[in-house]
């Protein structure tokens, strides 16, 4: 039987080794077969150069490299344009410090068999790492309400997303033109464009949440980026109404508090 999954991955100077050990050997050990890609996004240490090439030698994994920090959008692009030509069934996105559970594939495969319409899928994770992880991160299961959420929310929990390989057939791509916000950009962009969307209420991913986390997920640029992207997507899909314009504004000034507010916010307002 033929290989249906392949699965993406960005590694870059800060990430570590034993972080990436561990979300490697999640997507080694997942009850059906898949291949994992990995890009290495510039320059990376001795320890994570070898870690990668020892599991260069598994013939399941196929790793490439670029002495260039490009961004992660543009790996995610890259390695996106090295698969399509191999006709997998589906895509699916990994981080470098998260661990996927052993069923996770699986679970997603088996719904997007049983739902031909769904295009791209996610589901809950368990969060760790600090004070403020979630014992379990919900969101929305189905296309109507996530397209309502994701106004002011994101709709997927980025490292638990599948596709199907035919949303990039139009050559649709991560935007590299956002300040860390592309994941944001490319449902706005699937959304707009009539691609369905759904989750399954199934914990997927133990998702790696710390006080790095909330700073890159915090600043002026950041929110402003991520409030443009909102206000256009609510336009196109006719869905602005005074209060998400209310949340829209409280949502961007929430990213520019302090640290030690934006704790109290992930715990108890996520």
């Amino acid at each position: 039987m033929s290989i249906r999954h392949a699965v993406i991955m960005c590694v870059y100077k800060n990430d570590k080794e034993q972080d990436i050990k561990l979300a490697i050997e999640s997507i080694i050990n997942q009850s059906i077969k898949n291949h994992l890609y990995i890009y290495i996004d510039g320059v990376v240490n001795n320890k994570v150069k070898d870690l990668l090439g020892v599991y260069s030698s598994n013939r399941n994994i196929f790793i490439f490299e670029s002495e260039i920090n490009h961004g992660l959008a543009y790996g995610l692009n890259f390695l996106i344009d090295k698969i399509l030509p191999c006709k997998y069934d589906f895509i699916s996105r990994m981080d470098s410090d998260d661990i996927s559970l052993p069923d996770r594939l699986f679970l997603q495969e088996k719904f997007l068999d049983m739902n031909k319409s769904i295009d791209v899928i996610g589901g809950y994770c368990t969060e760790f790492g600090s004070e403020f992880a979630l014992k379990v991160k919900k969101v929305p299961l189905e296309h109507n309400d996530i397209v309502n959420y994701s106004a002011l929310r994101c709709p997927f929990i980025h490292p638990t997303v599948m596709f199907r390989s035919r949303v990039f057939d139009s050559n649709i791509r991560y935007p590299v033109n956002t300040y860390y916000s592309e994941d944001l950009a490319l449902w706005y962009i699937l959304l707009a464009n009539g691609y369905k969307f759904a989750n399954i209420p199934e914990i997927l991913l133990k998702y790696r949440i710390t006080e790095d986390t909330l700073f890159r997920r915090k600043g002026f640029f950041k929110a402003k980026c991520e409030a443009v992207l909102r206000w256009d997507y609510m336009k196109k899909m006719k869905i602005i109404s005074p209060m998400k314009c209310t949340m829209l504004i409280i949502k961007m000034i929430s990213q520019i508090l302090p640290i030690f507010i934006l704790k109290v916010l992930y715990k108890k307002y996520r």
